[in-house]
């Protein structure tokens, strides 16, 4: 009996990284070559640390390593299977080019882009809008 991946009380974080397919990330890193030079924090991982940063709204890398290690029971269920330190993530910045991001974004736009809205809210709608 496989598990049900969409239940209640999964983890929002969880909930978005089912829209991306992790295999053609991985595909895509071995391609452009960019887990190239890294042991330990591949592209598929350096990837959804970076999301996590961002949702988390962490704006330093020791914010985004000490609230991975207090969730460290729940990383194997988001596909990472280690937690990079700062330096790690520091030199992961560094090394790994950006077209690396940009090539996930425009195939994750070219999946969804009929899913996603070409219109916008009125000023007058956005100040009603409670969030």
């Amino acid at each position: 009996m496989s598990k049900d991946k969409h239940f209640i009380g999964q983890p929002i974080f969880g909930q978005i990284l089912n829209f991306v397919n992790k295999g053609d990330i991985r595909r895509l890193a071995m391609y452009q070559q960019a887990d190239k030079y890294t042991n330990k924090l591949d592209g598929l991982t350096h990837f959804i640390t970076m999301l996590y940063a961002v949702i988390g709204g962490f704006d330093l890398f020791r914010e985004v390593v000490i609230s991975l290690l207090s969730n460290a029971t729940k990383l194997s269920h988001l596909s990472i299977n280690y937690s990079a330190k700062r330096s790690t993530l520091a030199d992961a910045n560094k090394r790994r080019d950006s077209s690396f991001f940009g090539s996930i974004y425009k195939m994750l736009y070219k999946q969804y882009a009929s899913f996603l809205s070409d219109s916008h809210l009125s000023k007058s709608d956005m100040k009603r809008l409670y969030i």
